[in-house]
């Protein structure tokens, strides 16, 4: 549940190690890192990780755009509203129609803050 209560992820064993090999945007490695933070990005192809409930996906990636400890749990609740998902956050991705996978494939993008707000 997102809302009152902290919304608490159980991630699924090693998932660490089966995340996507690292492809360099840049030849720099520091400017490489500023580009991804910068860049929400939605494949056409489906690349949620369907192991992980839509909460879990949307926190993973606030993770991984390094939001503030402090700020992931309110951003999740913001952009599951936002993209109408609050109903679905418990579920997991493959059980759902398309056009809410959508939805979720573009929230994930999206869940990166405002370039003004880092």
């Amino acid at each position: 549940m997102i809302g009152d209560e902290p919304y608490k992820a159980q991630w699924p064993a090693n998932l660490m190690e089966r995340l996507p090999e690292h492809r360099p945007i840049s030849s720099n490695a520091e400017l490489d890192i500023q580009l991804r933070l910068r860049v929400g990005y939605m494949s056409q192809a489906f690349s949620l990780y369907t192991e992980l409930t839509v909460g879990q996906n949307l926190e993973l990636h606030a993770r991984l755009y390094r939001l503030p400890p402090e700020k992931i749990q309110p951003r999740v609740a913001e952009v599951a509203e936002r993209f109408e998902l609050t109903a679905v956050v418990d579920a997991l991705p493959d059980g759902l129609p398309m056009g809410i996978r959508q939805r979720l494939q573009l929230a994930v993008a999206m869940i990166r803050p405002a370039a003004e707000n880092r």
